[in-house]
This record gives structure tokens, C-alpha cells and sequence, in this order.
């Protein structure tokens, strides 16, 4: 079963989704081309799962989501994303000395 979301995460509504997104995916490349290490890694996987988001919103008009908690449905694509995302943050916050 595939739930369209026409929406950000969770289906919240903002203006001008398509181009904050666009916005961001530059920012996350841009930000991965001069990062070094397993960063570079963490950042260019942020970019190949944002921009499946965004090639699908284009296609189909919202994101499939398809697995759903408690009323509350996601993708794969989001679900790496935000484990990306806590892996990113507890990688800065514990290597902050390192280099």
C-alpha cells in the first residue's frame, strides 16, 4: 500500500518545498566536495537519498510512503535519512578533538 505524500516529513505542508529541497541538495554537495574522511561519505549518501526524494516528488507529485507505524507512514529513503542524520550528529559531538 502506498500512501502519497504531498507534504515534508510527517506530510507537513511548506511553501516553495521543491526549491528549499534543491536548495539544500546544493548546500549538502557543495559541503561534501571539501569534507574529508567518513563525513564525505555521510554527506553524499544524504545527497543520493535526497535527491531519490526529490526525482519521485517530481514524477509522481509526493513521496510513496509505504511503511506505516501507528498512523504514521514513511519510506526507506526517509528512514536512512534520519539514521544518517543521528549518525552524523553523535559522529560530531564524540570526535570533536579529532581530526
Amino acid at each position: 500500500m502506498c500512501i502519497i505524500n504531498g507534504g515534508v516529513a510527517f506530510g507537513i505542508s511548506i511553501k516553495y518545498e521543491f526549491l528549499i529541497s534543491t536548495f539544500l541538495l546544493f548546500g549538502i554537495m557543495f559541503l561534501g566536495i571539501f569534507v574529508k574522511g567518513r563525513m564525505k561519505y555521510i554527506l553524499f549518501s544524504f545527497l543520493a537519498l535526497g535527491i531519490s526524494n526529490l526525482l519521485i516528488r517530481i514524477i509522481y507529485g509526493g513521496v510513496c510512503d509505504y511503511i506505516g507505524v501507528f498512523n504514521i507512514y514513511v519510506n526507506i529513503a526517509d528512514i536512512f535519512i534520519s539514521l544518517l542524520a543521528i549518525f552524523g550528529g553523535i559522529k560530531i559531538l564524540f570526535n570533536r578533538g579529532k581530526v
